[in-house]
């Protein structure tokens, strides 16, 4: 069912939504905002795993819309190794867990991800890379990326590093920037490695350095 108000008027910030047996909930008009909200749209706790594999080579053109309907575990394939392009993917907006792997063997192209609808950049997967992806129903959100045992985290900040601790989430590593690692203590950067210029690698200290074997200790 798609609930589709009267322009200019938007339903949980957009045009339309998209609701499927067994949702339920309450839809809301908000006068301060003259558009309306839902309230405890939640698929039925009952949802079972769904699977579908794709052959990215017997689809036509550069786009493939799920918006009717996406299975949650999604895996992609190239049987004839003809596809050329990358293949984007438009998934529905709903709030959603999948899981998406591209194994298609081919480093030509890409398999992206976007919520039909959004306006945030689409999510890239290429050859040998599994996501388990959280949807909002507006943004996609990756909550593990890996390809080939490695592991691809967010790019995080130095107030909310990628890699931290239970006990201190404002402590860790980040990326600072493409090639630049950031460390950040306390939610501040203190050090940057930045690789980005191979013939000229650098490393920055955004701190007094306090070397105890060294005759005065600081410098």
């Amino acid at each position: 069912l798609t609930v589709n108000p009267t322009s200019p008027a938007l339903i949980n910030g957009q045009q339309n939504i998209l609701v499927n047996p067994g949702d339920s909930g309450f839809i809301f008009y908000d006068v301060s905002t003259l558009g309306f909200i839902t309230v405890g749209l939640t698929a039925p706790a009952t949802t079972a795993f769904t699977a579908e594999t794709f052959d990215v080579d017997a689809i036509v053109g550069n786009t493939l819309s799920l918006v009717s309907y996406a299975a949650i575990i999604q895996t992609y394939i190239a049987q004839s190794g003809t596809r050329t392009a990358t293949l984007a993917v438009t998934l529905p907006a709903i709030t959603q867990i999948y899981v998406l792997v591209n194994n298609t063997g081919e480093t030509g192209y890409d398999v992206t991800f976007q919520i039909t609808g959004s306006s945030q950049p689409p999510l890239t997967l290429s050859t040998g890379a599994v996501a388990t992806v959280l949807s909002d129903g507006q943004n996609l959100y990756s909550l593990t990326q890996s390809s080939s045992g490695l592991f691809y985290a967010a790019d995080g900040s130095a107030a909310a590093p990628s890699f931290s601790f239970n006990n201190d989430t404002q402590t860790g590593l980040y990326l600072a920037g493409s090639g630049i690692l950031g460390i950040t203590a306390n939610g501040t950067e203190i050090i940057d490695v930045d690789g980005s210029n191979l013939l000229q690698p650098l490393v920055t200290v955004h701190a007094t350095l306090n070397a105890q074997l060294i005759s005065g200790g600081t410098f």
